[in-house]
């Protein structure tokens, strides 16, 4: 079962990182009504507002620190929650140490699970991101090391 974002978490003494790549997102409210582009600082207060301490990186340094998301999961955290390119995503699940969600971008073939061009393989058998997805739990991928 999925996680929604956590809040409270930071009373319990639970920190969460939050992995973006991008410095804007898109952001949808619940029921598909898309309100455009957003800069990422509106997300970034927003976790923050739950509670969440945030950390950002850039590869050049133009926002947050200087380096790959994966630099700053050395921190302590018990959570994770991250999207991106395939690689990216690969390189997290390696370093991860905790439970975490990722959010695939994948091309997807036919949109709605017939052709399988956008599966991943997974404990249970290969789900295909479009139809199962986008979002798997770290604990049900299966990626060779």
């Amino acid at each position: 079962m999925r996680k929604p974002f956590p809040s409270g978490y930071r009373e319990k003494g639970i920190n969460i990182v939050k992995l973006s790549k991008f410095k804007y997102a898109e952001i949808y409210f619940p029921g598909g009504c898309n309100i455009g582009s957003r800069p990422i600082d509106f997300h970034i207060n927003g976790f923050k507002k739950l509670g969440a301490e945030v950390f950002v990186t850039t590869v050049d340094g133009s926002y947050g620190t200087k380096g790959f998301v994966t630099d700053e999961m050395d921190r302590e955290y018990s959570y994770f929650y991250t999207c991106g390119p395939e690689p990216m995503l690969k390189a997290i699940y390696k370093k991860s140490v905790t439970s975490g969600q990722f959010s695939f971008e994948e091309r997807m073939g036919c949109g709605f699970g017939a052709c399988m061009g956008c599966s991943c393989k997974t404990v249970t058998g290969y789900k295909r991101i479009c139809k199962d997805g986008p979002v798997l739990e770290k604990e049900e991928i299966l990626w060779e090391n």
